[in-house]
């Protein structure tokens, strides 16, 4: 059976997601609050809050495939990041739903509720 952790992610954990699932992309040259979630060591997931430069708190998750497989878990990672981020003094969180084709369903079971913007749909959550 395979281990699933959550817990704060480090710059290691980043680079080790990034080398072997974003094809080198890097995360938002912005500060972030992040969990990283590790099946039995390996980290398959990064997200958590990105801190815009204009105020925005912008939620992201950056997902290996491998990590659908632990729904259960990817939604416990997904409140235990909005607690942490509200007990940071954060009071509202704005998300897209544009990569992750079960991206709305699970934005709005967290509590985010949908709005239309100039841009486009964004989700909403007030913490």
């Amino acid at each position: 059976m395979v281990k699933i952790e959550v817990g704060p992610a480090t710059r290691a954990d980043v680079a080790e997601y990034t080398a072997n699932f974003s094809g080198g992309a890097q995360l938002p040259p912005y500060r972030v609050l992040a969990l990283a979630g590790k099946a039995d060591g390996k980290v398959i997931g990064v997200g958590g809050i990105c801190m815009l430069p204009n105020g925005v708190r912008l939620a992201f998750a950056d997902l290996a495939p491998e990590a659908h497989k632990y729904p259960v878990a990817l939604h416990k990672a997904g409140l235990a990041g909005l607690a942490q981020a509200k007990n940071g003094g954060i009071k509202r969180v704005v998300a897209t739903a544009t990569t992750i084709e079960s991206g709305e369903r699970w934005l709005l079971r967290l509590g985010f509720h949908k709005e239309v913007a100039p841009g486009g749909v964004i989700y909403v959550k007030d913490l």
